[in-house]
């Protein structure tokens, strides 16, 4: 990638056009922002830290008017239905630049997450965990910061990586089909659709869960393309931002 006002070549970020708005932040550079997640991303738990979630609480962020309005859903998933769901609203902090989003949601999250009434055997962020360019995304920034050892998984409905590698696709018990995505030689999420969908979902390891346990987590509560908790609580941020405007 090249920025057109600065004429750099860069990797997702042109470091001069980040610079003005670290000055609020820990890093003094977009060099100790890679170097914080490459650091971070060796410290991620990969192996289970709970073997029966029968809870999950789904965490969304969605901006609007430099605002950011953030929702919590607790979910039963045996019972298939939602316990209790709460949205907060914030001051937009920090700009969107890709692949650094935790400057700008990681608070936010953090917030959500010490106000939520039920704790739950899981957390379930519409974001990326491992399957990130840095091998560390907001999920899994989430999941190294939060106080207790809650399993943390990252879903999102588009890639940020680069050259993937989708190997052993293969359909499932119904109507789905999982594969395993590889970026940089790692195993680093899997994908998962419906065979009569074009599109599928990315699930990685936020912290503190075996990549097979979080799909198996996930397939129990998605439909189609979309978890039923994320779909529930986008629902209701749509309905808490059209009676704001």
């Amino acid at each position: 990638m090249k920025c057109e006002k600065h004429n750099l070549d860069n990797k997702y970020i042109c470091p001069e056009c980040l610079s003005p708005y670290l000055k609020n932040t820990s890093f003094s550079s977009l060099e100790e922002i890679r170097e914080y997640q490459k650091i971070n991303s060796k410290k991620i738990n990969i192996t289970d830290q709970k073997y029966k979630i029968k809870t999950v609480t789904c965490l969304k962020i969605r901006y609007f008017n430099n605002l950011a309005y953030a929702g919590s859903l607790f979910y039963d998933i045996k019972k298939k239905m939602t316990i209790n769901f709460e949205i907060l609203k914030f001051k937009e902090s920090f700009p969107y630049f890709p692949t650094i989003l935790f400057l700008r949601d990681l608070k936010i999250y953090l917030n959500l997450a010490e106000q939520i009434k039920y704790p739950p055997d899981c957390y379930l962020l519409n974001a990326s965990g491992q399957l990130h360019p840095y091998l560390f995304g907001v999920a899994s920034d989430f999941g190294l910061n939060l106080k207790l050892k809650v399993p943390v998984i990252g879903v999102t409905k588009k890639n940020l990586c680069r050259n993937v590698i989708i190997n052993n696709l293969k359909g499932l018990n119904g109507d789905k089909i999982a594969g395993d995505v590889l970026f940089q030689n790692k195993l680093a999420g899997k994908y998962l659709s419906h065979k009569n969908l074009k599109k599928g979902i990315y699930v990685s390891v936020g912290n503190n869960i075996s990549l097979n346990s979080a799909l198996k987590v996930i397939l129990k509560i998605v439909k189609y393309r979309v978890p039923e908790p994320i779909r529930l609580i986008s629902i209701e941020l749509n309905k808490f931002i059209e009676k704001e405007r």
